[in-house]
């Protein structure tokens, strides 16, 4: 059944942070800070009072990540790949937050546009801007390890947690590919209507592909697709998993956001944006899975507060059969936050 939550449209429920084109969006590690990413350079958010503490005046960025671990931000762009080091330092009666300055990642590409890390933040899989190729950098030595995977025109990418798979879909191509991201050897071809995003679970089983048309849930290893569920969607959209890998949150362009339980293909709710936007290009749970992150392409970036909406369904009789989330810990002091940025090499010479 579906299932249409109209309050995700009250202040509680459903922010606009930022009108505006946003291509990408990431949560820290520990939920305080979000980052978007712009054609004017990234933008960063205090995610507990929804508010603008910095901006970073880089230039075209492509996307933003969070390292796994060390929590450092990269940044991937016109400039090419940049890591910045994220210093917290909790005082009396202020967070002070120390970004940057940043050091630049050889990818052996001079422009970068999509990537994603391994869990443990060992692999790094990136886009080549332009050059339309994917690379595999492996980070576990003092150097980072290169590993081309292909040459085509690609649309997407994804690399699976645990390090061990990557997958891309060309810009016109009606398949996913599946690389063994150590070896570079290609395993499989997932079949699919036309170009899709991808996504793989966080415990490694699965891998979602979203066309538009169609959503795919295929399960890693034997690559088989276990459920096929049709949507009124154009074109693909972005996708994002609950940090138990018990659903997915899937982008539909011109719809909403489908959220979609991964074990039995069933979908159980459909978040509506009031201005029906084109296209979720990019989604994120928060690491608590309270706040779904996601960057609206021409629209902007907005976040739904998934706590507010599960506990307004509730009250209607109508949540989905999940526990609840936890409460927000009242007794957490919450300190105002500051966000000192020192842009090294990318600040701009007059």
């Amino acid at each position: 059944f579906d299932l249409i939550l109209w309050e995700v449209r009250t202040p509680e429920a459903y922010r606009w942070l930022h009108k505006g084109m946003t291509k990408a969006v990431a949560v820290e590690p520990d939920g305080r800070l979000a980052v978007s990413s712009h054609d004017d350079g990234v933008r960063l958010w205090e995610l507990k009072h929804w508010k603008l503490v910095s901006y970073l005046p880089i230039g075209p960025t492509q996307d933003v990540a969070f390292h796994p671990v060390d929590g450092s931000l990269v940044t991937s762009g016109a400039a090419g790949l940049h890591r910045w080091p994220v210093i917290a330092e909790v005082g009396e009666f202020l967070l002070r937050v120390r970004l940057g300055p940043p050091d630049a990642v050889e990818s052996g590409f001079p422009a970068t546009r999509m990537l994603e890390f391994s869990r443990d933040g060992g692999t790094l899989l990136v886009e080549g801007r332009w050059q339309e190729q994917a690379a595999a950098l492996l980070l576990d030595g003092p150097a980072p390890r290169r590993l081309p995977l292909t040459r085509q025109w690609l649309r997407n990418i994804a690399l699976s947690p645990d390090g061990r798979w990557a997958a891309a879909s060309r810009e016109v191509a009606q398949s996913v590919r599946i690389w063994d991201a150590r070896t570079g050897e290609q395993v499989s071809d997932l079949p699919t209507a036309s170009s899709a995003q991808i996504r793989f679970s966080p415990d490694n089983r699965w891998v979602v592909t979203n066309t538009g048309p169609a959503i795919g849930i295929w399960e890693v290893g034997s690559w088989q697709l276990r459920h096929e569920i049709p949507c009124a969607a154009d074109s693909c959209s972005g996708l994002a998993f609950t940090s138990d890998g018990r659903f997915v949150a899937v982008g539909l362009w011109g719809v909403g956001i489908r959220l979609i339980e991964v074990e039995t293909g069933r979908p159980i709710a459909l978040l509506e944006a009031v201005q029906k936007p084109p296209a979720c290009v990019d989604l994120i749970f928060s690491p608590d899975d309270t706040l779904l992150a996601a960057a609206m392409d021409h629209e902007g970036f907005c976040v739904w507060d998934m706590r507010a909406i599960r506990q307004r369904l509730a009250t209607l009789g109508l949540d989905w059969n999940q526990p609840p989330l936890p409460p927000a810990d009242s007794t957490k002091l919450q300190l105002p936050m500051r966000v000192e940025v020192d842009l090294g090499v990318l600040e701009k010479k007059e």
